[in-house]
């Protein structure tokens, strides 16, 4: 099916209450939101054993290729699939979690792509729990002017989280890229106090910083019991510059590091962590 608008299959208005059950939801796009599912603000939303396949949210702005949620929803996702969607920001999810009561759990996001922010799941605002979920081959792309200067890149291959209280748990976060920073995880965002907890963080790659993960712009996470192994921050144009093959952090942000194992990252400065100033406190760390 083809929209041109928001909702490439199904648009659902304000407050609605939606279940999805053993649905497949293919090839679809729309020319705003939402390349397979719209829903506006306040919806209740259940989806379990169900696939997004394919579709694209195709607008300037376009957000949310699998599906797309707005502010003061209550929104439950198991055991479902999110696989070669695309749009600009959130390329397989994407909401806006103000005042949201969001639950992802055991579901398999891959091979997505945003042109810009999030090329599997994009959020900003609210405290959403993500656990047990695989996040695996997810691109974002661009464009976005880098605060390093020059260029125009995106950020998050896996995840974009901004101002966020999020708790990431039991993920695989693997073979993602960015052409921006955070290969796996993006964290930013002055009022975001986020959590990545007992997750594996692998092979991902970023061609600015944090191939791993990255913590931006005043944001406050958590890192506990993961383990982040073999990822990478390098750029081919630029192969002496890039910092943070498994963590980066920098612009004011705090991170706080615990019993976690770093091993295996690459890139030209700080091949595990990279601090971005020695004039800030951004750095807490418990070795296990």
């Amino acid at each position: 099916y083809t929209a041109g608008s928001d909702g490439g299959s199904q648009w659902f208005g304000a407050s609605c209450v939606v279940d999805i059950n053993n649905s497949s939801f293919v090839n679809n796009s729309s020319g705003g939101d939402g390349g397979g599912v719209f829903c506006q603000y306040g919806c209740s939303l259940d989806v379990n054993d169900s696939s997004f396949t394919g579709n694209l949210a195709d607008g300037y702005y376009g957000s949310g290729g699998g599906i797309y949620w707005d502010y003061q929803g209550t929104v439950a996702i198991s055991n479902s699939k999110f696989v070669d969607n695309e749009s600009t920001f959130g390329g397989g999810l994407y909401w806006y979690g103000e005042d949201s009561n969001v639950a992802i759990s055991n579901c398999i996001i891959k091979d997505n792509a945003a042109a810009d922010h999030g090329g599997g799941l994009y959020w900003s605002k609210g405290a959403p729990k993500i656990k047990g979920c695989t996040i695996i081959g997810n691109m974002s792309e661009g464009p976005f002017v880098s605060p390093d200067g020059g260029g125009l890149y995106g950020g998050g291959g896996g995840i974009f989280s901004w101002s966020s209280d999020a708790t990431i748990e039991d993920c695989y976060i693997s073979r993602n890229l960015t052409l921006g920073s955070g290969g796996g995880v993006y964290f930013g965002g002055d009022t975001g106090s986020p959590t990545l907890r007992n997750c594996l963080v692998g092979e991902n790659s970023a061609l600015l910083n944090g191939g791993g993960v990255v913590s931006y712009w005043l944001a406050r996470p958590t890192i506990s019991n993961c383990t982040i192994v073999d990822n990478i921050a390098y750029d081919p144009a630029k192969p002496t510059q890039r910092k943070g093959g498994g963590l980066a952090c920098s612009y004011e942000s705090k991170t706080v590091l615990i019993d976690s194992i770093l091993w295996g990252n690459t890139a030209a400065i700080g091949s595990e962590i990279a601090i971005g100033s020695v004039n800030e406190p951004n750095l807490m760390q418990w070795p296990a």
